[in-house]
């Protein structure tokens, strides 16, 4: 789909809305359609049956309001309630709390007891077990607290249910397994009551439309990860350095070289399943951005090992992989190719603003007074220029934290002789106010390992390991749906492992909705067997577009409740029972179609 073409939707999309804003500022309508776009994107890229319950949801925000503030309150409560244990301690807390039923069941049922622990944990995806062993024994006085918050949110929570339409109701108990969808709706409720006062006036219009939308989208995702797949094949040197950063990128967030190079089944990759952090516990407090699902470090870097060693690709890296990339200059200049393959993504034609587009784009508009006219568009010495604007930052700063445009300057004008790749600024000096590198993206946060069951290669030489398939599970309070055969087309590269583009499955949904009819009250209507006929996969692009789009456009990180500084820790997390994946495997929910 053309560039024009999506505006001419995008526009008709929030048309659709009251004229409640009529009155708001030139720039003030300027900006609110901008996040609009960007929200109505990440909205409609999640399957038609979790976008009527969207669209349900929107008819009463006041109801998304009230449950943002409840989620606020428990969330307070809960971090405060783990403050005073080591950041490790509290990293195991969360993670128990992703896996549906878990923290109840140990504090009601588990006793204390390692039999009676033993088979509830039958129930339970194998990568959280020994810390759930260890955590129901020795921490159990406070997971009876923390299931006595869990058991009060939910009381409190349907007290509020209580005022709506039990249509409306079986919707927000839906959207709960995507915290994501009602953070968002709450943080924008102006795009909220217009999509609302839409689907109350004419739901046919606004689902054709959405539908729309969603195909055009698609379409476009489909273009870029493609586009990206080829353009690192191309370059051989581009692709080595993705594989090394990548190796730093685990390494950083905690991983053994053993579980880097391990080799997960291509349909395990495709099927990989995250449990989100709760909504009501909210993620750990310590990221400065929305950080609901913890994935595997592959899903990060947009590509795994087979298991001959080969890399796989099946996406561009995700907004994660390139801000802990760009932050540091070290990285740039270690990896000039791989900037240059960034560069020459994001700025190639057709090409749309998701992805990590922004983190990029704003890399380079930071250093644009030193960059030659045609450097996104002429390659020849691009490297070159990207390693020396990345000593530059190296070189100008006195602490190891990025640089600011003045400071950048400054040193510049004093040591030009050493860049000549460099062009001279065409300012002596760059106004204070001037926004820099460091003020755009947050400064990159260690992420939970998500651990995997590895097993050998037999007879490979030398030693490789694969990721060991997740046994099956007498699943009685959690049953997860089993995704469909993936539809993508298989990778082209010949003696490779391929797999179609990944896909972790979130907490399933309970039911699936006819569309509405033509009337717009759908009062208390009886809802059909729980029986999902979406691909799983069209869930992790929807919440990964959310991320990568829908964040960008915040013009700063929420802020997280200031907690206690946690005790001392030790330098490498514990290695026998450490925390579930950021990418990383588990059986039930899918990182966006």
């Amino acid at each position: 789909m053309k560039p024009v073409e999506r505006l001419v939707l995008l526009l008709a999309f929030a048309a659709l809305g009251t004229s409640a804003f009529a009155q708001e500022g030139t720039a003030s309508k300027k900006h609110l359609m901008k996040e609009d776009s960007a929200a109505i994107n990440a909205l409609v890229m999640y399957p038609d049956t979790i976008r009527l319950d969207i669209f349900e949801a929107c008819k009463y925000p006041s109801a998304i309001a009230s449950i943002a503030s409840l989620q606020k309150n428990s969330s307070e409560e809960f971090s405060q309630l783990v403050t005073s244990y080591t950041k490790e301690e509290q990293e195991n807390f969360w993670n128990l709390s992703r896996y549906p039923g878990l923290i109840s069941r140990l504090a009601e049922e588990g006793d204390k007891s390692a039999d009676k622990i033993t088979t509830i944990l039958k129930d339970y995806p194998e990568d959280i077990r020994q810390t759930a062993m260890q955590y129901g024994i020795d921490y159990y006085d406070l997971l009876r607290k923390m299931d006595s918050i869990q058991n009060k949110t939910d009381s409190m929570f349907d007290q509020i249910l209580g005022d709506y339409p039990e249509t409306t109701q079986q919707s927000l108990k839906e959207l709960l397994q995507y915290p994501e969808v009602i953070n968002l709706l709450n943080d924008h409720l102006g795009l909220t009551v217009r999509v609302g006062d839409s689907y109350r006036r004419d739901p046919q219009a606004l689902i054709r439309k959405a539908d729309s939308l969603n195909l055009a989208q698609t379409r476009q995702n489909t273009v870029d990860a493609e586009a990206w797949k080829e353009t690192v094949e191309s370059d051989p040197d581009a692709e080595a350095e993705l594989n090394k950063a990548a190796d730093d990128y685990a390494s950083e967030n905690g991983y053994t070289q053993q579980e880097v190079d391990a080799a997960p089944d291509p349909q395990y990759v495709t099927t990989y399943v995250c449990y989100p952090y709760p909504y009501w516990f909210g993620y750990p407090t310590w990221y400065p951005y929305d950080y609901w699902y913890p994935y595997p470090f592959w899903f990060d870097c947009g590509f795994y090992h087979d298991r001959r060693g080969h890399i796989v690709i099946f996406g561009s890296p995700s907004r994660y992989f390139t801000n802990w990339y760009f932050y540091y200059p070290e990285h740039v200049r270690r990896y000039p190719h791989l900037c240059d393959t960034y560069i020459d993504h994001y700025y190639g034609r057709g090409r749309s603003p998701g992805g990590s587009s922004r983190i990029v784009h704003n890399w380079v508009h930071q250093r644009k007074d030193y960059l030659p006219p045609d450097f996104t568009k002429n390659r020849t010495r691009r490297v070159e220029t990207i390693r020396q604007l990345a000593s530059l930052d190296i070189d100008a700063s006195t602490n190891g934290t990025p640089v600011d445009s003045r400071t950048r300057s400054d040193y510049y004008s004093k040591n030009a002789g050493k860049f000549s790749a460099l062009v001279a600024p065409r300012h002596a000096t760059v106004d204070a106010g001037t926004r820099t590198a460091d003020e755009e993206i947050p400064r990159p946060v260690k992420q939970p390992p998500g651990r995997v069951d590895m097993m050998p290669v037999l007879g490979s030489s030398p030693s490789r390991f694969v990721v060991k398939p997740p046994e099956k599970v007498d699943q009685v309070r959690m049953t997860p749906p089993t995704p469909p055969p993936s539809t993508a087309r298989p990778g082209t590269k010949s003696g490779v492992d391929q797999a179609p583009p990944p896909s972790t499955v979130n907490p399933p949904i309970t039911t699936v909705r006819p569309r509405p009819a033509q009337q717009v009250d759908r009062q208390v209507q009886a809802r059909p067997a729980p029986q999902p006929t979406y691909n799983f996969d069209t869930i992790h692009r929807a919440q990964e577009y959310q991320r990568n789009m829908w964040e960008q456009t915040q013009p700063a990180a929420r802020p997280q409740p200031q907690v206690q500084q946690p005790r001392p820790q030790p330098q490498q997390p514990r290695i026998q029972s450490p925390p579930p994946p950021r990418p990383a495997p588990a059986p039930s929910k899918s990182r966006n179609n």
